[in-house]
């Protein structure tokens, strides 16, 4: 398969982030390796976002004042916080 363009690479990236984060939402197990089949180039880079989302989920989820425990659903990262992600790979400059 054809690696995707530098252009549209962050907006496929958020766009299977979301594809992730609706699938934990609907109680399905997420699977980025799955979520990406049509662009296993992106792969490693989705993997790593959405560790990235599923920390960030649960440093919100136990914030100074916030319950322990809450039950707060696990958001993915806006799509500021996606391209900001994807900027900081290696090699790529900003």
């Amino acid at each position: 398969m054809t690696p995707v363009p530098p252009a549209r690479r962050d907006e496929i990236l958020a766009a299977l982030i979301d594809r992730l984060a609706d699938d934990q939402r609907a109680g399905r197990q997420p699977d980025p390796e799955a979520a990406a089949r049509d662009h296993p180039d992106l792969i490693p880079e989705l993997k790593a976002l959405w560790a990235v989302a599923q920390f960030a989920g649960l440093a919100s989820r136990h914030a100074p004042g916030s319950p322990t425990g809450s039950t707060q659903t696990l958001r993915a990262p806006s799509d500021a916080a996606a391209r900001w992600a994807s900027s900081t790979r290696p090699g790529r400059r900003v």
